[in-house]
């Protein structure tokens, strides 16, 4: 595929705002109405011109966050009738009062704080309609449901808002409470069954030798610049706490983000509101049988990143070649806008290996760009890893990085926790720790080890999932019992 040029997303920093105190309801019948016709008749991005990007218009971050949105030291407020009208919610009935002041949003009644807006999301396991009083009792003023609630027995709150569904809104309602903080910082996607977390961690060390300072949303937490502030219990946060911490992000001076995406949460929309810039596919093997009931059905969920390429002049596309998916990813959104190919075994691939040297101290890996060679020398072990360093060359070029900062970006990553890590207390033997949970990754570790010259492979996994070593075993890879010991602990 053609290389288009593709420039560094200009980034502007963030104003600030007041606390405001909440009120108590008043029942409004008519202002669902009014708010309705209110969004009916309003012109849809009327001061910009069509087509027109941040990066490209370069406006000031004041002109560019709506009006009634302000950050203060402490926290964000905003009015329910303002938050409904600019996340284009169409409610079905209001009780109460629009101008209810809101000074948070969940979506867990354990969470909620006193003036906050509790959103009665439908899940998988439980229904958020079943802890309506308990969110009020925590001090939820305002509380948003589905038309099938029962009001009968309700606590009194601020306002009460009936919608059609609850899901679709949250990403959209936590944004634009936040002050679409997306739109302030460069965010880079990364999706794929295997290397997301790897693959992030370099990207992150491009940008951070550019001199740009990034923050990251991954499977290890999260970071803000060089700190890690907060462990989150999904690969994808929820759509409140990645909008909370995306602001937080930007508040504290945080210029780029690079957010690996799961299936789960673009599937369940926990992305829907976020303005990527740069989309990243590493690979796609079977993963979530629990979750995903087809192969189709995964794959759908994983190029929901990449439907958000529109804009020739400020997205960019990165895909690996080597996968049979790749074109089906590339093809989504734009087909104008940029992409950058990669691929270990496709020579016609913009980022490709001339050379690799592998030891279990180093990899050395010498590469082609469209820009010129590129020798890097990284401690990151094995064959897969060389797959991950790729993709975060291919996203170098895609921003126009010189090769000198991609270089020296992912040089400076040293071994990512828990991925083909090496542990050495002077043990007379070589120790391993990484995350493969799929048959696809624990082949490609293994591969990995016994390329680096083991005579014996010993696995070790904490838990027994027969489901789990039959799969890896009997079915997908029988030649790996011919030469790997399991163990239990």
């Amino acid at each position: 595929m053609a290389l288009s040029a593709f420039s560094l997303i200009p980034l502007s920093k963030p104003t600030s705002i007041p606390l405001l105190s909440f009120r108590r309801p008043i029942p409004i019948h008519a202002a669902a109405r009014e708010l309705r016709e209110g969004l009916a008749t309003e012109k849809l991005d009327s001061d910009n011109p069509a087509g027109m990007h941040r990066a490209i218009t370069l406006k000031s971050l004041e002109e560019r966050q709506p009006e009634r949105v302000r950050i203060a030291e402490n926290g964000f407020r905003m009015a329910l009738g303002d938050l409904l009208k600019q996340s284009r919610v169409l409610p079905l009935c209001i009780f109460g009062d629009l101008a209810v002041e809101i000074t948070g949003i969940e979506n867990d009644s354990r969470k909620v704080s006193p003036g906050d807006l509790f959103v009665c999301c439908t899940g998988y396991k439980t229904d958020g309609h079943l802890f309506i009083n308990d969110a009020i009792t925590r001090g939820a003023v305002v509380v948003i449901a589905s038309r099938n609630i029962e009001l009968d027995g309700i606590l009194g709150c601020g306002a009460l808002v009936i919608v059609e569904e609850v899901n679709s809104f949250l990403p959209h309602l936590a944004a634009n409470f936040y002050g679409n903080p997306s739109e302030r910082t460069t965010v880079i996607g990364v999706t794929g069954t295997n290397g997301k977390t790897t693959t992030a961690h370099l990207v992150r060390g491009i940008y951070v030798a550019m001199g740009v300072k990034t923050g990251m949303l991954g499977t290890v937490g999260y970071h803000a610049h060089e700190e890690i502030q907060l462990e989150v219990p999904n690969t994808t946060p929820d759509a409140v706490t990645v909008q909370k911490l995306m602001a937080k992000m930007v508040r504290n001076g945080t210029e780029a983000v690079v957010m690996e995406a799961s299936s789960h949460g673009l599937a369940l929309g926990r992305c829907d509101a976020i303005d990527f810039d740069v989309a990243v596919f590493t690979n796609l093997t079977r993963d979530h049988y629990d979750f995903h009931v087809t192969e189709e059905d995964y794959r759908n969920s994983k190029a929901k990143l990449f439907s958000g390429m529109v804009d020739p002049n400020c997205h960019c596309k990165v895909v690996n070649i080597d996968d049979p998916n790749a074109y089906f990813f590339a093809a989504q959104g734009n087909e104008n806008v940029p992409v950058v190919t990669y691929a270990m075994e496709n020579g016609d691939a913009d980022v490709f290996p001339l050379n690799v040297e592998l030891s279990l101290r180093k990899t050395a890996v010498s590469v082609k760009t469209p820009k010129g060679n590129l020798q890097i020398s990284t401690c990151l072990i094995g064959r897969h890893n060389v797959y991950n360093i790729l993709a975060a060359v291919a996203v170098g070029i895609g921003i126009s990085a010189m090769l000198e900062e991609i270089k020296e970006g992912i040089e400076r990553v040293e071994a990512v926790s828990g991925r083909f890590e090496l542990i050495n207390e002077n043990q007379p033997f070589g120790v391993i720790v990484d995350f493969a949970h799929t048959p696809d990754a624990l082949s490609r570790l293994l591969d990995a080890v016994r390329e680096l010259g083991a005579l014996r492979i010993i696995t070790g996994m904490l838990h027994f999932f027969p489901s789990f070593m039959q799969i890896i075993v009997l079915h997908s890879f029988p030649s790996l019992i011919n030469w790997t010991y399991t163990i239990f602990y």
